[in-house]
Formats: structure tokens, sequence, C-alpha cells
């Protein structure tokens, strides 16, 4: 449980700076600084955003419906962030070696269509977790049952205390539809996504790395990991896991590096697996001989998703 609250609380600090092209006043607004908690999203902080730069944007034009020039979206180092990915997996996928407080810029027109999901409001915010939780629901029990069964009261309080933090709150209503085992960790079927980035020219120095410039260069999957029964006294660790899914990326220590295969690698998932990337989970670098139910268990997010992000040597 300390480790799951730790999670819980997670929080980046970032400074939100308006689009220069889109300030009317002189002198230009301060940069705002908030810490955004990890498992949110960035559009919960728009209220406040908003009241904070609204007297210093060119105004937009009047029009009866809305449009890209009213929707608030963000930008790191010219690359639109998704507004649907929790906001501590974009920070560890894009910063390697994390600066903080995390440079984000604000912009109030513009909304980039072409390169992102359609946003209708902090209600598409709410009903996109309610869909990744279905995914979740699936993978973990076989059906969405238990999450389309739960009342309009539990949605809105499940959403609550994800906007709250309040993680015995969404306990309480998450054991409905995935059962208590998994929040206390029994065996079963286990939510992976994964971000993987290639970086060309080696990860040694993180700080000289070129910026993603497009949502082109990650690769993004979503695959259930069965925690598999191990010999006595060995764990399915989170290794083991990474290997399953990833078997070009991961190998084993005992491999032969001369005469390796992947088809030898995804059999192989003793202790000591080797990766020449950088695995980030919740911020840390993990040991990838964790045990995997105890990652699953205290790492995952609150839909139920253990997103791990990977950057990985290009060719």
């Amino acid at each position: 449980m300390d480790a799951r609250r730790h999670v819980w609380e997670g929080a980046i600090p970032i400074s939100f700076q308006l689009d220069p092209s889109e300030i009317a006043t002189a002198p230009a607004p301060l940069p705002l600084l908030l810490m955004a908690a990890r498992n949110g999203y960035l559009p919960l902080l728009a209220t406040r955003i908003r009241q904070y730069f609204q007297n210093a944007v060119l105004s937009s034009p009047s029009s009866s419906t809305p449009s890209s020039d009213q929707i608030l979206w963000f930008d790191f180092k010219g690359l639109p962030l998704k507004w649907h990915i929790p906001t501590g997996v974009l920070f560890d996928l894009l910063c390697l070696e994390p600066q903080r407080p995390w440079d984000l810029t604000v912009h109030f027109r513009g909304y980039p269509s072409e390169m992102m999901a359609p946003y209708e409001g902090d209600e598409a915010v709410k009903w996109s977790f309610m869909n990744t939780l279905k995914e979740a629901s699936y993978i973990i029990r076989g059906n969405t049952k238990n999450v389309m069964d739960l009342t309009q009261n539990d949605q809105n309080n499940l959403w609550s205390s994800i906007v709250k933090g309040d993680m015995e709150e969404h306990d309480r209503i998450a054991a409905q539809f995935v059962g208590p085992g998994r929040i206390e960790g029994k065996p079963g079927k286990v939510p992976l996504r994964l971000y993987v980035r290639a970086v060309n020219g080696g990860l040694d120095d993180p700080f000289s790395l070129a910026p993603v410039k497009s949502w082109n260069e990650v690769m993004i999957l979503t695959r259930p990991v069965e925690i598999l029964r191990q010999e006595e006294g060995l764990a399915f660790t989170l290794g083991d896991a990474l290997v399953k899914v990833l078997p070009q990326y991961f190998g084993s220590s005992s491999e032969d590096p001369e005469h390796s295969s992947s088809d030898s690698r995804v059999d192989e998932y003793g202790p000591g697996v080797q990766f020449d990337g950088t695995v980030k989970i919740q911020g840390i670098q993990p040991n990838l001989d964790l045990p995997f139910d105890w990652v699953a268990r205290n790492l995952a997010g609150q839909e139920h998703f253990t997103h791990v992000c990977l950057w990985v040597p290009g060719k």
C-alpha cells in the first residue's frame, strides 16, 4: 500500500508558458507554475490555466459553434501533447533525463486536429478514461460487463476519485469491475500499454537527444500479459513480461550474443534479462527482476493499465 500511495501522490512540477504569438499584452505574462498529478490528464488543469492567462490572450473570433480557436492545448518542443495520455506517461516518454520544472507551451487557438483526436470539452477526458477502463476490464476478466453495470453515481464518484487523487474511493469502486484479486495481486492477465521510442545515436547523452517531432516516431502497443507459473522459488518478472511482448529488444544474460536468435529469447525467461535501452514506469527505472505482479499491482495507472515507456537504440 505504501508503494501504491506513492504512485497516487506522484506529481510533476510544470511551467506553463503562453505561446508568444498569442500574447496581446505587454509585458508578457510570467509562466504559471503548477504541480500536475502523474496519473492525471493535462486538460484537468485547463480551468486554472485559462483563468491565469485569459487577460493576456488575443481575443478569439466570435463563433456560434465550438472551433479550434476555443480549445486549450499544449506542446513540448513543438510536439502537440495527446490529451488522453496520462501526464506522467507523457513526461517519462519525452524526457529521458527529466527537467524540472517541465516547460510546456499553452495554446488557446489553432488546435492541431490533423494530429490529435477530436476534443469536445472536459467530458471527453472522462469518457476516454472510461473507455480505457473497459479495455482493462476486458483483458482482466474477459468482458466489460462489470464496467458497463456501474451506476451513474459510481461512474461519477470514480472519476471524482481520479480528479481528487482519492485512492480509497477509487479502490472501493474498482473492486466491482476488476475484482479485489487484481488489487490484492492475485495471478491473472495484466493490461500492458507500451510506448516505444527509438533513439538514433545511442542513449549515452540524454541531454543531446533530438526531441520527438511527430507521434509517428512513437510506437504505442496494448498487450495482455499473463503472469505465468514459474519454477518454485522463481518469480515471473517484469523482464519476463517484456521479453514476452517485445522479444526483438530483450534478451537473457545466459545467451551467447553471437549465436542468439529472436526465438531463443522468447523461451528464456530467467533472471538477468538484458536490455540495451531504458525502461520507465511511473517515473522510475525499475529493476527488470522485480516480480511482475508487484509491478502491475503497485505501478499501474488508475485505469488499471501498466504504462511502460521504453527508449531503445535506433538502427
